[in-house]
């Protein structure tokens, strides 16, 4: 075999050599095709999620609506009591609207429309409406609740029993589980007095309601709002 030959071949079984450690095989392919699923499953999940929370809520939130009933505050006074009133100037705990219609709703709006809601208490509230039998909220201005802050609120939960008739309601803080009186509002205040109306699905509203437990309760959840229509939604 002549010399140039013998070179030539010899390059060639290393550039053949040096190609198989540089390219990986087929199984080695496949390990990193699996990882690459791995990683990339966890941020697909959390992007279903958060698409299905959004059309959770596009779904709790309906059409704008025309709701006529009766505007009261809700709030904690010196004493540490919870009162429905009718008759206010300004409101330090969370907007309600006993409604003609036979639900009660959580008013939600900017801190303008609060402040102008307080001065002049209104027989008719306008919104787009949206949650559940147990946790209506009439929105004066649009809202994104993923917006929210995620915060945890420790504090009592007080039942608001409407009655319809007098236009008002009964703030009850219940020895046991809520689910069997008829359908009603929450709020949840603090120990500084803070008041945040309770909103949320069906499903979380209920396992609130059967828990037997009032004092010292821990909820989870997005906080949106301000003075007068602070509302935390729980998960």
């Amino acid at each position: 075999m002549k010399k140039g030959t013998l070179i030539g071949l010899v390059f060639t079984l290393l550039f053949a050599f040096v190609i198989s450690f540089a390219q990986p095989s087929l199984s080695q392919y496949e390990q990193m095709e699996e990882q690459k699923q791995q990683i990339q499953q966890p941020v697909e999940q959390q992007k279903q999620q958060m698409m299905q929370k959004k059309e959770m809520m596009k779904e709790m939130m309906g059409k704008k609506q025309i709701i006529e009933g009766n505007v009261i505050c809700v709030e904690v006074d010196e004493k540490g009591n919870v009162n429905g009133m009718d008759q206010f100037t300004e409101c330090d705990g969370v907007f309600m609207v006993v409604g003609k219609d036979g639900k009660l709703y959580t008013v939600y709006g900017t801190e303008e429309q609060m402040k102008m809601m307080a001065k002049s208490p209104k027989k008719k509230v306008s919104g787009q409406v949206g949650g559940s039998q147990r946790a209506w909220v009439i929105y004066g201005s649009p809202l994104d609740i993923q917006k929210g802050t995620q915060q945890t609120v420790t504090g009592t939960i007080v039942c608001l029993l409407p009655s319809y008739e007098k236009g008002n309601v009964t703030p009850v803080v219940s020895t046991g589980p809520c689910n069997e009186a008829k359908p009603h509002a929450h709020v949840i205040y603090t120990k500084d007095g803070q008041m945040y109306a309770i909103g949320g699905s069906e499903e979380a509203i209920g396992k609130i309601e059967s828990n037997p437990q009032r004092s010292n309760v821990t909820l989870s959840g997005k906080v949106v709002g301000n003075q007068g229509a602070w509302i935390l939604y729980v998960e």
